[in-house]
């Protein structure tokens, strides 16, 4: 195998969404999620749906067009 699957997940910026998605978090220790917190951006796949940054809960693709629109 030319490229193992542990080489594979750091390349793909989609994984950065599984770190910070609330809904994995039971998966990591509280050392983990202070890494991920320093080191990981918020990070999201654009699609329908609900998501939350912080304490703010939003749809996501609305929210992603008001940004882009400057009118956040």
């Amino acid at each position: 195998m030319a490229n193992a699957f542990r080489c594979k997940i750091p390349h793909k910026k989609a994984f950065f969404a599984v770190l910070t998605d609330p809904r994995h978090a039971a998966l990591f220790n509280a050392r983990e999620h202070e890494v991920i917190a320093r080191h990981v951006p918020w990070t999201r796949v654009v699609r329908e749906g609900r998501t939350s940054k912080g304490a703010e809960t939003f749809d996501l693709v609305p929210w992603v067009s008001a940004i882009a629109r400057g009118s956040s």
